[in-house]
């Protein structure tokens, strides 16, 4: 936890998909946490799946855009710097609100 960090709210039936350049593509469904300092998305299967959850601070999202398609879910698409170079690259993350929310 951040220092001064406070919880906004939480999204159920979410999916991302996230790719770590470097890495394989990942997949997930689950919920999304909105803190006044990061995103957080935590897979429902974590307790089966490798892929966890995935932190996303927001001093280092850049390049977001929302989208809207006319056929499927609402989608946020963001670029992540790695936090202390824990990771190879940037991270391209899409984030869909399946039960709308947004």
């Amino acid at each position: 936890r951040v220092e001064g960090e406070y919880f906004v709210l939480h999204r159920k039936d979410m999916e991302i998909e996230a790719k770590v350049d470097g890495f394989s593509k990942k997949k997930g469904k689950g919920t999304l946490y909105v803190t006044t300092a990061r995103l957080v998305f935590v897979n429902k299967n974590h307790a089966k799946d490798s892929f966890k959850s995935f932190d996303m601070p927001m001093l280092n999202i850049y390049d977001e855009k929302f989208e809207q398609p006319i056929f499927g879910a609402n989608y946020l698409s963001i670029k992540v710097k790695p936090l202390h170079n824990l990771l190879p690259g940037d991270s391209k993350v899409k984030l869909w609100f399946m039960s709308g929310g947004c």
